[in-house]
This record gives C-alpha cells, structure tokens and sequence, in this order.
C-alpha cells in the first residue's frame, strides 16, 4: 500500500504528447468556494449524474486556464460538486480534486455564473434542487484547453472501441492470488473506486482512483479501452461489482477483472 495524495495519471492515445502524463494532487480538496447562504423556501435536493446534471444548466461558462507558465505545464482532471440554490443559481460549490489551487479557482468562478433550471417530477408538486459533479479536463499547451468529458473525448478520437456485445465480453472475478497472477502475465491497469479520502490514506500500488459514481463520465476517457482493467470492489457489495463490470462494458471495455474479497 503507498500512502499518498498524488499519484499519474495517464491520459489514451491519441491525446497531444503533452497529456500523456500528468501530475495530479487529490490533496489540492478544498472546501466550499461558494455558498450563498440560507434561502427560502428551501426545496428539497436530487442528486443527479453528470450527464443529467449537465441537461439542467441554462447558461454556462467555461473556465478559464489561469494565464501564464501554468497553462504550458499543469494540466489534469478537476471535479466540482454543485448544489443549486431554489433561484436556479448555485447554492455551494465544492472543488473535490484539482491539479493546482489557481485551477481549482478558475473552475469555482465560472461555476458561480452558472444557471440552472429545477428539476421537476410527475406528480410531485414541488420541483426539486438538483445537485451533481461537474468534470473538467485542463490540457496544457498552446495555451491550455478546457473541455469538458464529451469534448475531451473528441479531442482523443475515441469512437469505435470494437464490438462490446455481451459474448466479445469478458468479465472475471479474482482474489488475491488471481492479482498476483495478473500482474506476472499481463499489464493491468488497477481502479481504486472508493471515494477520496479512503484512497488517500493508502492505496495499491499503481492504482488509479475514479470514484464510483464518477465512472460514468470519466471511464472512457481516462482508461485505455485495449488495457486489462482489474477493479477493486472490496468497498462494495459484490452484486454491485457486477454491475459496476457490465457498466464499463456498456462503454467499451471488454477486459475486465473484479478484485473482490473471497
């Protein structure tokens, strides 16, 4: 286990040399850059998935790369967590990973312009409060980029990963012993899906932490879709490693491992 709050990120092929490797720092976790307060009356929450979230803005702005040598060196993931105030405006904004504090503010001010619309549900009067995590991808260079997932995978021309049908998938689960096995026969790449803070106190060796409900908008862009991905679910119930497995089918992975404890 390494103790850590950095480790590198290795972007896909296909992405400019400069993103090949790049230095992230889960340390750079701030607190709240944004909260405006009480409000009335306060309607009640729902948390949605970033691609549900994202259908809510009303008007955005991009961030910013901060000018200067940082935007030719410093690039890397950056996640927000948005609650949205009952105006449609946000509530608070929480920046949980960024690769530089300057970036992480950046991200923080342009959310703060952000405008969403309320949630509203079949036969529920009171429209709800949508809250949700918001990605954004620095690439340095040329002065730097901002994009968002979709964006990012534009960027990487990642459009075919191959036929995905159930029976082209292989998905397998392993214990210790079968890591040890992978690791002398094969290059896996380890995902460590618990939640920060968890991964920050010690992790595998060479395991890379996306969080579990943040696969869904940053799996395809962050992982190798030709690599053997080995998933480590201890943290889960077992029945929800399966379906974590057939999610990243969905997107494209047909090697799959799910590390569980046996």
């Amino acid at each position: 286990m390494t103790e850590t709050s950095c480790t590198s990120w290795m972007m896909n092929a296909g992405v400019a040399a400069a993103l090949a490797t790049l230095s992230l720092c889960s340390g750079c976790n701030m607190p709240s850059t944004l909260d405006n307060g009480s409000e009335a009356p306060v309607l009640p929450i729902a948390t949605s998935s970033e691609k549900g979230f994202r259908e809510q803005v009303r008007r955005s702005e991009k961030p910013v790369y901060p000018r200067g040598p940082l935007e030719e060196s410093i690039g890397g993931v950056v996640v927000a967590e948005v609650e949205v105030s009952s105006d449609g405006s946000p509530k608070r904004v929480d920046i949980l990973e960024a690769p530089d504090p300057r970036i992480a503010e950046s991200v923080s001010a342009a959310l703060a312009r952000w405008e969403f619309s309320l949630l509203e549900f079949e036969g529920k009067e009171t429209p709800r409060r949508p809250q949700g995590r918001l990605t954004f991808y620095f690439v340095p260079g040329d002065g730097g980029q901002v994009l968002n997932p979709e964006e990012m995978l534009a960027a990487q021309n990642v459009s075919d990963r191959g036929d995905v049908s159930p029976e082209n998938v292989s998905i397998t689960k392993i214990d210790e012993k079968g890591l040890a096995r992978l690791l002398s026969t094969d290059d896996p790449l380890i995902v460590d899906i618990r939640d920060r803070r968890q991964y920050q106190l010690g992790h595998r060796d060479g395991a890379i932490n996306i969080p579990f409900g943040e696969l869904p908008s940053r799996a395809r862009v962050e992982l190798p879709p030709s690599r053997l991905i080995v998933v480590e679910c201890a943290s889960v119930p077992s029945n929800w490693c399966q379906g974590i497995g057939w999610q990243l089918a969905d997107q494209g992975f047909s090697r799959l491992a799910l590390l569980v404890e046996q």
